[in-house]
């Protein structure tokens, strides 16, 4: 089984989720605890940046745009779960896919709930395994 996490956007010259990243970090620690054949990936593919070369939520054209690439990688890999990482991505992609699921993004456990940190691992890796479906050998 497959599950694919995806967040919003790159950052510059990081891969998506990259394990050095604070959320990248979180969520491999909950890949860890699932146990299962993991993707981390974007919504949008590059890092969107306003004029002052700061990073920016991305536009619609640009969701629009970085869901054709995402829409191929899920088509590829038909995954059981697509883990959506906050609102933003939610929003856009809980509409489209019915075996997609919202978590709160980690980065705001990192920075604003850090107490809580080892929580949201365990309990957002029991909601990810509820909700694959398993197959057993009977």
């Amino acid at each position: 089984m497959k599950v694919i996490f995806v967040g919003l956007s790159n950052k510059l010259g990081m891969a998506p989720l990259a394990s050095d990243s604070i959320s990248g970090a979180l969520i491999d620690e909950i890949i860890k605890d699932i146990n299962e054949d993991c993707i981390k990936t974007n919504l949008v593919d590059f890092a969107p940046l306003d004029k002052n070369n700061k990073l920016r939520y991305p536009n619609q054209i640009e969701k629009d745009l970085g869901f054709i690439s995402l829409n191929k990688t899920i088509e590829r890999n038909n995954p059981c779960l697509i883990v959506c990482l906050g609102n933003e991505v939610y929003e856009y992609l809980g509409k489209k896919f019915i075996n997609s699921i919202k978590i709160k993004h980690p980065s705001y456990i990192a920075v604003y709930r850090r107490k809580f940190r080892e929580e949201y691992i365990t309990e957002t890796s029991i909601l990810i395994n509820s909700l694959i479906i398993k197959d057993f050998d009977i």
